[in-house]
């Protein structure tokens, strides 16, 4: 919970943190001018990897 991950909904990657409150799994984005995707029986839903950590060039 509040690991941030890599997932795919449907065909879709996306990067998002997760959020789990019972049994409904929420999909945080941290721009907040992006809603929460809730997790729904709708969609495919597959948890690909959780993120470690940022690897940054400095020039």
């Amino acid at each position: 919970n509040g690991d941030i991950i890599v997932a795919m909904l449907d065909d879709e990657a996306t990067v998002k943190r997760l959020q789990v409150n019972g049994k409904e799994i929420s999909l945080i984005p941290e721009n907040e001018n992006y809603t929460p995707i809730v997790v729904n029986n709708k969609v495919s839903f597959k948890i690909i990897g959780k993120i470690k950590g940022v690897v940054r060039w400095l020039n």
